[in-house]
């Protein structure tokens, strides 16, 4: 007992080298070609996402949409990454995990979010990305920084139920607290083919905002952001329905206002797990928990499996330490 528990005092040592820290979600920081979007310990889904919206009414509530939006239904596809990770000592909440999606434009070759750095993942509008969708914040409330917020500074954003089904698959589904989130809506970005109502006024795109809060709609008519994904370690359910309003273009020099109409939002995709990221998912408790692979050599189908990677490397640097200091051990015992 005694010497287990030096062990794993010992190997928690060694991982903590080049910055790694066993006790919180983030992985280690050695792994080539991982990327600061990769960063968390978790399981990371590829898909295609179709998004809706179906327009009710102008900005103001009351007022009536112009003809050419009555009765209409935009639909677009959205490549996506689906994040849904460990809970860190940084979230004060009570959800059993973390979820962070993140839309990506349809573009050839597609778009590599592993080259994405913690400074330009807010920089949706220059890279053409949705604001990502988040169940807790990962903006720095006190003082560490974006990404790397202090113990216990942010709080769940959605208010979620966690299940497991027969077979293993988890069931999580909530709805969003109304005024908690400090970084602002979720932005879907410019998108391009709406329907327009006076195209001599009007560009193509419109900005796209997820509605967090009421904001003057009346609440009959609005949807509070409520999402339901059912996970396991191949494959991901995911629907969001929200309120939604759109700010549309204006052609280049002119003096006419925006035009903005509100409706509700719809996000619908099921997705297949990204092995190649993804710690390995463990089915057998009540809520998700993962055994760490990725950085440690454990998982043939990870990154880095081949490389010196990271367990490889703390392991060579510990084990010299953990050979005298057992030595010493078995001797006192």
């Amino acid at each position: 007992m005694q010497i287990y528990a030096i062990l794993t005092f010992l190997f928690g040592f060694s991982l903590a080298q080049d910055d790694y820290d066993p006790s919180t979600n983030y992985r280690p920081r050695n792994i080539t070609g991982l990327g600061d979007f990769y960063s968390w310990v978790g399981s990371y889904y590829n898909a295609t996402a179709i998004v809706e919206l179906e327009f009710l009414f102008g900005r103001e509530f009351g007022k009536p949409l112009c003809p050419q939006l009555e009765n209409q239904t935009y639909t677009t596809k959205f490549d996506v990454v689906l994040s849904i990770l460990e809970r860190g000592h940084w979230n004060s909440g009570g959800n059993s995990v973390i979820f962070l999606l993140t839309l990506l434009p349809q573009i050839s070759p597609p778009f590599n979010v592993s080259n994405l750095t913690f400074e330009n993942m807010w920089e949706w509008r220059q890279l053409g990305l949705s604001h990502p969708i988040y169940s807790a914040s990962l903006v720095d409330h006190k003082s560490s920084g974006p990404w790397r917020p202090e113990s216990g500074s942010s709080p769940d954003l959605f208010n979620f139920t966690t299940s497991q089904v027969s077979g293993g698959a988890y069931n999580i589904s909530g709805t969003l607290y109304s005024h908690r989130d400090p970084a602002g809506p979720s932005y879907f970005g410019i998108l391009s083919g709406l329907p327009v109502c006076d195209s001599s006024k009007q560009a193509d795109g419109a900005l796209v905002t997820m509605l967090r809060d009421p904001e003057g709609e009346a609440l009959g008519e609005f949807q509070y952001p409520h999402t339901s994904i059912q996970f396991d370690n191949k494959t991901v359910n995911f629907t969001l329905d929200a309120s939604f309003h759109s700010t549309s273009n204006v052609h280049e020099n002119s003096t006419s206002e925006h035009i903005t109409v509100s409706g509700l939002l719809r996000v619908r995709f099921s997705g297949v797990l990204d092995a190649y990221h993804s710690d390995t998912l463990s089915l057998k408790d009540n809520t998700p928990t993962w055994l760490r692979t990725v950085g440690f050599s454990n998982d043939s189908s990870n990154i880095g499996y081949l490389e010196s990677s990271a367990g490889k490397l703390y392991l060579g640097i510990a084990l010299p330490s953990i050979v005298t200091i057992l030595a010493v051990v078995t001797t006192a015992l």
